[in-house]
């Protein structure tokens, strides 16, 4: 195909900190009852195959209990999460919560996973919307090696890519330190992250190219 305009479905960033609604009195490690020098990572959406899930509960079943990690969400694998959670004291499982306080709670995790499976072309190439949330929420990101989520954090330099493998999963994750969490949240102040307010101007343009391209012929 010729004249191609690709206009990807991103979020609008704030201009300011004060424009996202932040409740800064709600911390998942205070809920969970986690110290806080252990490490807490977050998987929020939909809990349903095809998202890593299975690796992530094998892998943090196998690792050190310092290491937690929080489902927020729901869909046909609560059930799985729950049984994984009675038998390991670092897998938690949380209920929804409302889309204006997704955020506020990101933001008290350390890392955020986004481990779409390859299984499709939409999978391939998707963004999905906890990608936007983690970094909205200034967190480290662990994604799937996937085209466009991958391409995200090589332009951002705001997380690590992986094969959702167990042993790759396992080996990422035990090798992070407060040190290189602190590092990366220095990095989001001059990150390139994509945002609706490049992409329209790409959506306009080709507007205007078109009309004018209609009026000619």
């Amino acid at each position: 195909l010729k004249n191609v305009c690709l206009v990807r479905n991103v979020p609008s960033l704030p201009k300011t900190e004060n424009d996202i609604l932040i409740d800064k009195n709600i911390s998942l490690k205070n809920i969970l009852e986690i110290p806080k020098s252990d490490m807490l990572f977050l998987y929020q959406g939909a809990l349903e195959k095809e998202r890593g899930i299975s690796v992530m509960l094998e892998t943090f079943s196998q690792i050190t209990e310092k290491y937690h990690i929080v489902f927020m969400g729901f869909g046909s694998l609560e059930k799985l999460i729950l049984k994984y959670s009675f038998k390991h004291k670092n897998i938690h499982f949380l209920p929804a919560v409302h889309p204006s306080q997704v955020i506020s709670y990101a933001r008290s995790a350390d890392v955020g996973l986004a481990l779409t499976e390859n299984t499709c072309l939409s999978h391939k190439y998707s963004l999905p919307n906890k990608l936007f949330d983690y970094l909205l929420a200034n967190i480290p990101i662990i994604v799937s090696s996937l085209s466009d989520i991958g391409d995200i954090i090589d332009q951002s330099q705001c997380g690590w890519k992986t094969l959702i493998e167990q042993r790759k999963l396992h080996a990422i994750i035990s090798s992070i330190s407060p040190h290189d969490i602190i590092a990366i949240k220095r990095k989001f102040k001059t990150a390139k992250i994509p945002f609706w307010g490049n992409e329209v101007k790409e959506l306009v343009i080709f507007y205007y190219t078109y009309i004018l391209n209609q009026q000619r012929a």
